[in-house]
Order: C-alpha cells, then sequence, then structure tokens
C-alpha cells in the first residue's frame, strides 16, 4: 500500500485566553453590584427575579430619550487597561425596540485619549428580541487614554434589557506601532524611497498579508490598519538599499502597570546578505533594563522560502506579486525581572545590511509556545485512491494535462526576431501588432548541477528530447537557464576551459528548444567569480 508523507506548519489565528488578570467580574445578581456605578444607578437599573429563578440586572425604558442613550456608567481604572487587549462578555437577554438608527442595546466602553478625542468599542447586538445568550468580543484598548468608561443600557431604543455574568479582563499588552510607523504593507512603486515594505514594488511587498488577523502562533498582536493611519502599518529599518529607514525608535509604555515575563515579535527580513546581529531592543521596566540582540538566522530569517530558525517560526506565509512564497515569523525572547515596563527601544545594528520590517510587539505573563510541525500520513484505503501514472511518466498527450496548445511549436524564429513592439511590449518581427507573452520556467544552479550530473533521466540526449517535449506538453515557451558559467566550467583546471560533455549536452538542449518553440532566458553572468 503506497502512502504520502505532509508536513505541515501548525500555526496561525488560533484563539487564545487572557492572562493579565480580572478588571471586572459582577454577576450582577444582587443590589450590591450597583456600587460602583454612576451616581443614581439604582433608579434606572434594577435587580430581579427571573422565570428561572436566577437574578439579573433589568433596565427598562418606555419612551424614547431625547439624546438617545440610556443606561448606567461605571468608571475604570485606566492603568489596568491602557495598552492592553481586553476581553468583555456579559449574558443577556432584551426586548427593544429600534427608534433610531443605533441598535438597542448597549455593551460598550468607551475612552478618552490623550488628545481629547473618544474611541468605542463596544458588543454588537441585532434588533429585536431575543432570549438568554453569552455575548462577548476582545478590544485593543490604545495605551495613550486618560479615562475610560463601561455602558450598559440602550441607545436609540424603548423595550427591557437585562444582564447577567459582566466580565471585563486584562490580557496582553499588544503594543501599538503606528505611531513610529514608517512603511505599509502594499508599495505601489519600486525604489521611490517612501510607500510601503521594503520600498521594492507591487511585485515583491506585502499586499497580500492578512494584517485583520488578531493572533498569530496564539500570540496576540496589534497590527496597525493602514487606512487608519496614512498608509502606514510597519516600521522599516534603514539598510544600504533603504536609506529613508528608521535607525531607531522609542515606544513608551509609562501608562503601562502590566510586567512581562516575555517579549514576542512579528518581524521578518528582506535582502539579509550576512549574519551578523539586524538589531537591538531595550527593555526599561521600573526596576531593571534589559537588551537584546536580534539575530539573523536565530530569531529572524529570510521573508522568501521562511523556514523553522531556533528562535524563528513562520507563523504567516503568502505569495507576493510575483508568485513567490513568502512570510513573516514569530519570535519570543525571555524576559529578567523588570518590574512594570515602561519603554522599549529598537534600533538598527549598524553592521547589518538587511531590511528588518517589524510588524508588531507584544509583552507577556504569559509563555506562549511555538507552534509544532507534525507528520500527516497519506494513505490509500475505501476513500482515498492512488492515482495511477503513465508508465513512461510525465504529461500524455490529448490528456486534461496537455497544455501544449499554448505553444504553437514553430521553431524558434518562424517568425523573425523578438522584439520590443511600440506599445512596449514583447513581439515577433513578423508581426508586430501581437504581444506575444513569454511562459517561463527555471532551470537553477541546484537542479542544473543534478540535470548534467547525477539525474539519470539526463544522462543521454534521448532523455534531453523527452524533457524538451515534456516542457512543450505543459505549454512553457521559454526556459530560465541559471549559474551557466558555474555549471560549464565544473571540474575546470582554467578559465574558459568548459567541462566538454556538459556543454555538448546544453547545446544538445537548446536546439531541441529551439526547434519545439521554447525560447531562451539565459544568464550572461551569474557566480560571483565569474567565468573562472
Amino acid at each position: 500500500m503506497k502512502r504520502h508523507c505532509l508536513t505541515l506548519l501548525l500555526a496561525g489565528g488560533f484563539a487564545t485566553s487572557l492572562l493579565a488578570g480580572t478588571v471586572l467580574n459582577l454577576p450582577l445578581n444582587h443590589a450590591d453590584n450597583l456600587n460602583g456605578w454612576n451616581r443614581g444607578a439604582e433608579k434606572t437599573a434594577r435587580i430581579l427575579t427571573e422565570q428561572d429563578g436566577k437574578n439579573a440586572l433589568e433596565i427598562r425604558l418606555e419612551k424614547p430619550m431625547e439624546n438617545h442613550v440610556y443606561g448606567i456608567i461605571r468608571n475604570l481604572e485606566t492603568t489596568r487597561i491602557a495598552g492592553k487587549r481586553v476581553s468583555l462578555s456579559a449574558d443577556v437577554k432584551r426586548d427593544i425596540k429600534v427608534y433610531q438608527k443605533w441598535q438597542g442595546g448597549k455593551l460598550m466602553l468607551s475612552v478618552k485619549l490623550a488628545s481629547g478625542k473618544y474611541d468605542y468599542f463596544g458588543i454588537y447586538m441585532e434588533p429585536g428580541s431575543f432570549g438568554w445568550k453569552t455575548l462577548s468580543k476582545s478590544f485593543d484598548i490604545p495605551q495613550d487614554i486618560v479615562s475610560a468608561n463601561l455602558f450598559l443600557g440602550l441607545q436609540g431604543g424603548t423595550g427591557v434589557i437585562r444582564y447577567r455574568n459582566l466580565k471585563l479582563e486584562a490580557g496582553d499588552t499588544v503594543l501599538d506601532l503606528g505611531k513610529v510607523a514608517n512603511m505599509g504593507y502594499a508599495d505601489p512603486i519600486a525604489g521611490d524611497g517612501k510607500g510601503g515594505w521594503s520600498d521594492q514594488g507591487p511585485e515583491n511587498d506585502a499586499s497580500k498579508f492578512r494584517w485583520k488577523q488578531t493572533t498569530f502562533g496564539n500570540v496576540p498582536f496589534h497590527l496597525t490598519d493602514p487606512a487608519k493611519n496614512q498608509g502606514k502599518s510597519v516600521l522599516t529599518f534603514a539598510s544600504k538599499r533603504f536609506p529613508n529607514g528608521l535607525t531607531s525608535v522609542e515606544i513608551n509604555l509609562a501608562k503601562n502597570d502590566g510586567k512581562a515575563n516575555n517579549l514576542y515579535l512579528l518581524h521578518t527580513l528582506t535582502f539579509p546578505d550576512s549574519y551578523p546581529p539586524v538589531g537591538t531592543i531595550t527593555i526599561t521596566g521600573a526596576k531593571d533594563s534589559q537588551t537584546l540582540k536580534i539575530v539573523n538566522g536565530r530569531d529572524v530569517a529570510n521573508w522568501w522560502m521562511p523556514s523553522k530558525k531556533p528562535n524563528a517560526f513562520p507563523v504567516a506565509i503568502w505569495q507576493n506579486g510575483g508568485g513567490n512564497q513568502v512570510g513573516v515569523y514569530l519570535s519570543k525572547f525571555k524576559l529578567n525581572d523588570l518590574g512594570a515596563i515602561r519603554k522599549l527601544q529598537i534600533s538598527k545594528e549598524a553592521a547589518s545590511t538587511a531590511n528588518w520590517i517589524i510588524l508588531g510587539a507584544t509583552l507577556s505573563e504569559r509563555d506562549y509556545p511555538f507552534p509544532q510541525t507534525a507528520a500527516v500520513t497519506m494513505r490509500a484505503d475505501q476513500k482515498w485512491k492512488v492515482l495511477p501514472l503513465p508508465s513512461k511518466g510525465g504529461i500524455v498527450a490529448g490528456s486534461a494535462l496537455d497544455l501544449s496548445f499554448l505553444n504553437d511549436g514553430k521553431p524558434a524564429g518562424t517568425y523573425g526576431r523578438v522584439i520590443i513592439n511600440k506599445d512596449g511590449h514583447f513581439a515577433f518581427e513578423q508581426h508586430p501588432e501581437r504581444p506575444i507573452r513569454f511562459l517561463a520556467t527555471a532551470e537553477a544552479a541546484a537542479s542544473w548541477r543534478g540535470f548534467w550530473a547525477n539525474k539519470p533521466q539526463f544522462d543521454s540526449k534521448e532523455k534531453i528530447r523527452e524533457y524538451v517535449r515534456q516542457l512543450r506538453l505543459a505549454g512553457y515557451n521559454m526556459i530560465r537557464i541559471h549559474f551557466l558559467d558555474e555549471i560549464l566550467l565544473t571540474k575546470a583546471e582554467k578559465d574558459l576551459d568548459f567541462n566538454a560533455d556538459y556543454l555538448d549536452r546544453f547545446d544538445f538542449l537548446v536546439a531541441e528548444c529551439g526547434r519545439n518553440g521554447i525560447y531562451l532566458n539565459m544568464d550572461a553572468m551569474t557566480s560571483r567569480l565569474g567565468y573562472a
């Protein structure tokens, strides 16, 4: 029985429980539960016994209010929730007629920012009536709040609403990087020194990254909405390729009263040419400070073809605009007993040539385990059947996989040279008005060494002829030859002393491609040593 193994990376946005502490936990089943609310709350709300014999808090409104809002308010201690991901929940029962555009029932946090503006975090309730149900939602509270309160009641509706088991829990400190962000996820123009990501243009940016996700590898992160922050979402540090990047930023957490045992980063690298540290992070607490070195190959790595490192796990993988697999990493750093964290200083390492990009950072008392890889074995059984393959292997002409119609098979040069037409497109000399598209496959250095030396399927001209036939059946009309200088000089004793066997087979490959209408995209020189 045949079986196939598939390795999965078990990561992503799974919900996690909050840890840091309970801010409110009110059963709302006794008159004492009205203590601490606004003056006169007992006149607006009352405790009553439901048909199920359990008590609940009821707020009733018979006639519309002039300002449309009716209920009770409780002030909250800002240091308990500032900069944290909080979870708000309650059991709710309602019978409300909505007369204004709002939703009727109201369970909402409101905060006043240092700027004087207000921000609101509420749980939506559908209009009309429903029986008891638990409503809950998590929110990221800004760091710079000067006041906060919780509202229970009605807005834009009349009728009755009842509450039980009100809870407000504060979790991890999810850092808001919006104020220091300098780049976005999308980069419309390459090399203009602004825009997004690593300034490499739309073919190589993070526009397909799912930034609305709230957890990565089970760790909560607050990612900046570019539409609410002038297009800025990430920290891209300076490098020789992007001199306009950041050199150092400071994140002020003076209003945060939480301690942390771990710092979690969501970050990645582009152009990681060398392996010294890419940067440092200094965490300053009420008791002490600690400096972390972020090292390429250990704590983070190249975003292209991301893979697990000693302290970095790829928790988001997608295809960039060029169709290449890219991703970002989760890293975890153990912190000393620093006391309440007051600030973070993030700085670029001068010796690093990489573009270091930080998307999110979280301080937590919780030790979140890294995601794990798991092997899934697929076995043939009653449901899953082994796909029969042709005895010769490859694509069978005339089958559903035959894409040879994409290439008419006329020998290269049939329609004249390849030119650039007046519209800036590739075209053939004899038909300049018809743009052509090259669908290419690539043969890179490692696979070419195998092609010439180690793979028996390419050890004869007959097998090379079959290889080219399969390229045409797959619909290709171009092949890219990569690291040809290194291949042809394998085992060479002096400059330009080509391996005669490899050269002969390469010439035969080019001739066969030409006969089948497959054009050549060839690097003149690839190796740093050139033809030597």
